[in-house]
């Protein structure tokens, strides 16, 4: 099989119910193939495969009555999604796409973060819930820990919190970037950008 048949620019794949594209090199692509103990792919002629169940079918014959049953054939030899470059294994689709949910958690705190800053911006003259329990759970609604991440080779860290009192509605914020205090501005540029990396 030629790598000209499995190349692909970008492969798709669905994290939390949306579509994200996992970006590959130019002569990258991705394929099915037999991965060993370590978790390499097998070297043997024949070790990309278009489809699972070409490598299901390889593998099946290849090993036939070296396992006890296919289960532990599949513990032992599974089969996985691999990303290569020509020949050359590169990374396990699985491990670029783990790296992309936690990107995207990270980008939706970011933007958690953001909205409440930009929503209670002039928070002082707001007035607050009359109930107690309706305040507590203001605060909890927005209220969010610290965040950190990296871009374009700058550390980034925030946290937002807003506290009720019975006249006031109070915020209390800290964002970072390379441990020095920076604004809310710098933020949301670095938000854009890690947006637009996904």
């Amino acid at each position: 099989m030629s790598n000209q048949q499995l190349e692909s620019k970008i492969e798709s794949t669905n994290i939390n119910g949306k579509t994200v594209n996992v970006k590959l090199k130019e002569n990258e692509f991705v394929a099915w193939t037999i991965l060993d103990q370590c978790g390499l792919p097998v070297d043997v002629d024949g070790n990309i495969f278009k489809t699972k169940k070409a490598a299901t079918e390889y593998r099946n014959n290849a090993w036939a009555g070296c396992f006890k049953s296919k289960a532990e054939m599949e513990k032992e030899l599974p089969i996985r999604q691999y990303i290569f470059a020509g020949n050359n294994p590169v990374r396990p689709l699985d491990d670029v796409i783990e790296e992309l949910k936690a990107k995207q958690e990270t980008i939706s705190k970011i933007a958690e973060i953001i909205a409440a800053a930009e929503k209670y911006k002039n928070a002082y003259f707001f007035t607050p819930p009359a109930s107690a329990s309706s305040r507590r759970w203001l605060e909890k609604k927005y209220s969010f820990p610290k965040v950190e991440w990296e871009e374009g080779g700058n550390t980034y860290s925030a946290w937002f919190s807003i506290e009720c009192s019975c006249r006031n509605i109070y915020t209390y914020n800290c964002y970072t970037k390379n441990g020095k205090v920076t604004n809310l501005t710098a933020i949301r540029n670095s938000y854009k950008r890690l947006v637009n990396t996904i």
